[in-house]
């Protein structure tokens, strides 16, 4: 039937061979944290952050759409604004 060993399984397929299936889900629970508590950092950070910032959401390339009904905003500027200022800190924090 199943055996498991150093993260392999193998199991016995319908004509009698053996397909192996590679278990690498052991380091993935540290990763699977790690990403929860940093989306929820984000989340407070943004939720401090709301409105302090006022050009913030209202660059120049940022999208706006109002209709009947719905309103559809695609930051891209901001984005890409907090985007490099991210990469520029993890650069310079990261740093060797």
């Amino acid at each position: 039937m199943a055996d498991c060993q150093g993260g392999v399984q193998t199991r016995l397929t319908p004509n009698g061979g053996e397909s192996a299936i590679i278990f690498a889900m052991e380091g993935f629970t540290a990763l699977g944290k790690l990403l929860v508590i940093t989306g929820v950092i984000l989340v407070l950070v943004g939720l401090f952050l709301w409105g302090k910032i006022p050009f913030l959401g209202r660059l120049p390339g940022d999208i706006l759409i109002k209709r009947d009904g719905f309103v559809i905003y695609i930051p891209i500027t901001s984005m890409l604004l907090i985007s490099a200022i991210l990469t520029l800190i993890g650069f310079l924090f990261h740093r060797k």
